[in-house]
């Protein structure tokens, strides 16, 4: 498992559902020595971070594929790429805008924009995007 990268290619919510049992199991793997409810959740989010790419890349028009890639880092972590190919946008600003996790959620948080990379932030330890905007970094450790 240390050493096994698993890269997929895809352009369609239809052909990632062909490969997402692979990503559920390579992430339940990873992250066996948590709690069920851990690898449930990065499977959300990375589930969220497809569905954002696989929009982003509709509304581009693009022809490029989508790279979604996994991978244990030092045994410490479990990294997630996913890029879409597109021309971006600024989400590291998003990030960054988001607000200090509450014990509330807003309207504003609701709304279907922007609201997967709340979800993504919770699931995960680590969360960045390319300075592009077109690539999206998750990062659970496996020990906590």
């Amino acid at each position: 498992m240390r050493d096994r990268i698993l890269e997929l290619k895809f352009k369609e919510l239809r052909e990632f559902c062909y490969v997402r049992n692979s990503v559920a199991e390579y992430i339940h793997a990873a992250l066996g020595n948590l709690s069920e409810s851990h690898s449930i959740l990065m499977e959300v989010a990375v589930n969220e971070a497809v569905n954002n790419a696989l929009k982003h890349r509709t509304c581009a028009k693009t022809t490029k594929l989508i790279t979604l890639k996994l991978f244990i880092l030092n045994d410490r972590q479990l990294i997630v790429k996913i890029n879409d190919g597109g021309e971006g946008f600024p989400g590291n600003q998003m990030l960054a805008e988001l607000p200090v996790k509450q014990c509330f959620i807003s309207k504003e948080a609701l709304k279907e924009s922007g609201r997967g990379i709340m979800i993504m932030e919770s699931a995960t330890d680590g969360l960045s995007y390319n300075p592009k905007g077109n690539e999206v970094t998750l990062i659970k450790n496996l020990r906590h």
